[in-house]
């Protein structure tokens, strides 16, 4: 186990590098808060505006984002394989 920061008797130097550190991250944080609260409030516009699910909006910025719609389709397409399997019948409309 690593020694306490009690234990390292930091610098003045250090102390502040630390601190600088941790005051930079806090500030990137929040900045990440509110791009965060900016977006999903643009999705909610353009989702009532358009008459689209937020969640449909969402995930399909999120599987640009993360390049995996290729991966996610091949899931839903084992997922449907194995129900099909199963005896299951699978309506594709809603």
């Amino acid at each position: 186990m690593s020694e306490s920061l009690k234990d390292k008797n930091l610098s003045t130097e250090d102390i502040t590098k630390l601190k600088s550190v941790i005051s930079a991250l806090t500030v990137s944080l929040q900045h990440i808060d509110d791009i965060k609260e900016h977006m999903k409030e643009t999705v909610a516009e353009i989702a009532e505006e358009l008459e689209i699910k937020k969640a449909d909006i969402t995930a399909a910025a999120g599987a640009l984002h993360k390049q995996n719609v290729a991966e996610k389709r091949a899931k839903q397409d084992a997922l449907e394989e194995l129900l099909e399997t199963l005896g299951y019948e699978i309506n594709d409309e809603e």
